[in-house]
């Protein structure tokens, strides 16, 4: 069987995510078995400014061989489920070369449940430990999404979407903002069983010249959107509704 010949403009659009789904899939085929084909897209990928100086230091790290092939059949099997015609997708497809970029920043800044924000006695900023700063906590708890909230250290919480995860979990998206510092994008959910926030992802974000960088165009999160099988964002009632039942639920 003759090997299909791609066109540079075709590796071009599969690089941005914009090459049509029959297309691309056909790509993702090829890539399996074409070190050539990888090595041209390869090229392309390069070439993207903003993605490089977005995760070239993070892609610098090298990405446990387990951890990779974790994330490569967390994809796969949101593929899967995605061509349930009983599942709404809303999230755009990502490229198999983007797995690589998220396998690098779950390396790097943390991916899953061993990951959570704050840290007892320390309110300044974002650490590794346990989500206990009671500004960050009021703000997932009550700030509605597309607001935000200075904290008293000056800091700046922005939440950008509400969700629940496949387990029915309440999810939140949000930016915090660090004077002097690069943006942080993370994904929070509230653990039922153990009544917390626990972030479950968190990168950091290149600020595009606006208050806050749309946490949604990083193909990075997108990617671990579709593994969590994420809803659509909450409509703003639903929202409060959600957020008004874990109040009552850490408060019975």
């Amino acid at each position: 069987m003759t090997a299909p010949n791609f066109s540079d403009e075709e590796l071009m659009a599969y690089a941005d995510g914009q090459l049509d789904e029959t297309r691309a899939s056909e790509i993702d085929a090829a890539l399996a078995t074409d070190q050539a084909l990888a090595d041209r897209l390869a090229l392309f990928v390069e070439s993207r400014a903003g993605v490089a100086a977005a995760y070239a230091p993070m892609l610098e790290e090298p990405v446990p061989d387990d951890l990779m092939q974790s994330i490569r059949q967390m994809a796969q099997d949101s593929d899967a489920t995605s061509k349930d015609s009983n599942v709404v997708a809303f999230h755009r497809r990502f490229p198999m070369w983007q797995t690589a970029i998220a396998a690098s920043i779950a390396l790097v800044i943390g991916f899953g449940s061993g990951l959570f924000m704050g840290k007892t006695g320390v309110s300044d900023g974002l650490q590794i430990g346990i989500l206990d700063n009671p500004e960050i906590l009021a703000a997932l708890s009550n700030l509605p999404s597309g607001e935000q909230r200075i904290l008293q250290n000056g800091d700046k919480i922005v939440v950008i979407e509400t969700f629940r995860d496949g387990g029915n979990n309440i999810c939140r998206e949000f930016e915090y903002q660090k004077p002097g510092a690069q943006n942080l994008v993370a994904i929070s959910c509230y653990d039922n069983n153990d009544s917390i926030w626990a972030v479950k992802m968190a990168l950091a974000a290149p600020t595009a010249g606006t208050d806050y960088a749309l946490a949604s165009a990083l193909p990075a999160l997108d990617a671990y959107l579709e593994t969590i099988k994420a809803t659509p964002p909450l409509a703003l009632e639903e929202e409060q509704k959600a957020l008004a039942d874990l109040l009552v639920s850490e408060n019975p």
